[in-house]
């Protein structure tokens, strides 16, 4: 049994212990002449005192997972989702245009294994999906063996990193779409965290929900809106 489980029933067993015993306490307060406390008991003292000691267990039952939800709530708040129509979240770099969100570490604590998943969009189906996004200026990337033909000899292009830790005050920034303005039917091309997929959908409007998770902390959901203009440029909104 687990040990929180087996001290609430060595707290229970001393409630019930305590209360067999009652009319002995009760005898000794009489005699000491404690008017008051004797009519208590009398009264129904007993029950009042079986509700406090049912009510504490209770608390030392629940107290762990009230204390795990409150630091999830604590730490939910110190992972902040950042996102601005302006750079560094857009970024125009000759032809190309890119959109990416900002993940920050408010908290005073390292907050590891960050995960930005990209879970739906809405407006097209793509059965590879959920797919973690890249991270930005991402150059030390793993390798993937997931695509390779057999008959290539040469090595597959590297994937990029799936997961990261956020010190104290850290922010970074995770790509999420971009596009090639040079005409108007280029596609919006995923920024997905894997070579070899197909991450390319065609011009029009699509909602993008993603999902930020990391260790400790409630899943955070981030919807944001994508569409490709009439002169075929790209566009990211919040939902």
């Amino acid at each position: 049994m687990p040990p929180a489980f087996l001290l609430a029933l060595s707290i229970l067993y001393q409630i019930v212990d305590a209360l067999s015993n009652i009319e002995f306490v009760a005898t000794k307060i009489k005699i000491l002449n404690l008017q008051g406390l004797w009519k208590f008991l009398e009264a129904g003292g007993n029950s009042i005192v079986f509700v406090a000691g049912t009510g504490w267990l209770g608390y030392l039952i629940l107290r762990p997972e009230r204390q795990q939800k409150s630091l999830q709530a604590k730490l939910q708040l110190e992972l902040e989702i950042l996102y601005e129509k302006q750079p560094p979240y857009e970024v125009l770099d000759q032809n190309k245009r890119l959109y990416r969100i900002g993940i920050r570490n408010n908290g005073g604590t390292t907050i590891r294994d960050v995960r930005v998943q990209l879970v739906k969009i809405n407006g097209t189906t793509m059965n590879l999906l959920p797919m973690e996004l890249r991270q930005s200026d991402d150059f030390e990337p793993r390798r993937s063996r997931v695509w390779r033909p057999i008959s290539q000899s040469s090595p597959p292009p590297p994937d990029f990193r799936r997961s990261f830790n956020l010190n104290p005050g850290q922010m970074l920034l995770v790509d999420v779409v971009e596009k090639y303005e040079v005409e108007k039917n280029t596609n919006v091309i995923l920024c997905l965290a894997s070579h070899g997929l197909r991450n390319h959908i065609p011009d029009g409007s699509y909602e993008l929900e993603m999902l930020i998770t990391a260790e400790n902390i409630s899943p955070i959901l981030k919807n944001l809106h994508v569409n490709v203009d009439e002169s075929g440029r790209l566009h990211l909104v919040a939902a």
